[in-house]
């Protein structure tokens, strides 16, 4: 598995003497932040801009982290797209799955479809699609609920109680989570 922590960029697997120019190449343009990263294979395509990283790949920024079977990251557009088995863990503690992700390379702001939103407190949210900007998640055909979905032998369960909603819009920093369409089920 190749691993490293570099300023903005990823290192492909190539000889040594090749990975060398190339990271001497990423960090000179680099911005001042890093990226971690972890993956079994990388690709980087310099005429592009485009790292490639497939098979158990994981990215950390700050505190926001992206682990997938393969992310894309466009250097020039700052665009990530990740896919297959997508789980995405911010600062909060909170972690989204999805099975497509395009992110911006902050690792904060995107795009997920068929989301599921697991809060630190144990609520979940979960919806067709969903946009998260500057912090604020927004989801389509959603429903949340903060009872367990699983009981004691692990199976499946159904909640309590769920509100179901056209548009879910929920903000951290106000700890508020608001509807749009709602239908409160209980039992």
């Amino acid at each position: 598995m190749l691993s490293a922590s570099l300023p903005i960029c990823l290192v492909v697997s190539e000889p040594a003497y090749a990975q060398s120019a190339i990271e001497k190449a990423l960090v000179s343009d680099a911005k001042s932040f890093n990226v971690d990263f972890a993956a079994d294979e990388l690709e980087y395509d310099t005429d592009n801009g485009i790292v490639t990283a497939s098979g158990d790949v994981r990215m950390k920024r700050d505190d926001d982290r992206v682990r997938a079977d393969k992310i894309v990251w466009n250097r020039k557009t700052g665009e990530v797209n990740a896919q297959g088995n997508v789980m995405i863990t911010n600062a909060n503690g909170d972690i989204a799955y999805g099975d497509k992700v395009a992110l911006t390379d902050t690792l904060k702001d995107g795009i997920v479809e068929n989301l599921l939103i697991v809060l630190s407190d144990g609520g979940r949210l979960v919806a067709a699609n969903g946009v998260r900007k500057g912090g604020v998640s927004t989801l389509e055909r959603a429903a949340y609920t903060p009872c367990a979905v699983i009981d004691e032998n692990g199976c499946p369960k159904v909640p309590v109680w769920k509100i179901s909603a056209l548009r879910v819009v929920h903000d951290p920093a106000r700890n508020r989570i608001s509807y749009k369409g709602a239908r409160l089920e209980l039992f």
